[in-house]
């Protein structure tokens, strides 16, 4: 009982509600939050150029899309998914300057580049969030490059960086 309209499917599971406000929730809803931790490649006690990183921290993994062994997240179903990406990122092997770019893959394929310059400090924040088309099994990956093959990383732990997948349409 309650001021709220329910959708369920078989075995009374909750799919999706309105309540009396018109609020929409989804528990269901396709989506992970994972983050770099410790050596994990990508954080910055193991940082990369010219390859993917695998974060191995979860917030959450709905409906378990997402592998912490890959770093891949396999879209369920055709649609439109946000992806968002944000950290403290460890720079201090680029001179002032110098580009890096944490490129959103799918498939193997850039979709999206995101260049940025070196600002000469150790550490500088860096974010980014796009909207893309997949079809059911796509798979969505960061790539990490830089000047000269040096190597970055996301400041390891769940405070400093965020990578999030979620499918909104």
């Amino acid at each position: 009982a309650g001021d709220y309209i329910r959708f369920e499917t078989a075995g009374a599971n909750e799919r999706m509600r309105i309540d009396a406000n018109g609020a929409i929730t989804k528990p269901a809803q396709p989506s992970a939050s994972v983050y770099m931790s410790g050596s994990d490649a990508g954080g910055s006690g193991g940082m990369i150029s010219a390859a993917y990183a695998v974060p191995g921290g979860t917030r959450w993994n709905i409906g378990s899309h997402y592998s912490t062994s890959t770093g891949k997240f396999t879209c369920p179903v055709a649609g439109k998914y946000q992806v968002t990406f944000v950290a403290n990122l460890s720079v201090g092997n680029l001179d002032a300057g110098q580009s890096f770019n944490i490129q959103l893959k799918k498939n193997g394929g850039v979709i999206c580049h995101n260049y940025d310059m070196a600002s000469g400090y150790a550490y500088q924040a860096h974010s980014w969030a796009h909207t893309i088309s997949c079809a059911a099994n796509d798979y969505l990956q960061l790539y990490y490059t830089s000047h000269d093959s040096e190597t970055i990383g996301a400041d390891a732990g769940d405070t400093w960086n965020d990578l999030t997948f979620t499918l909104i349409l």
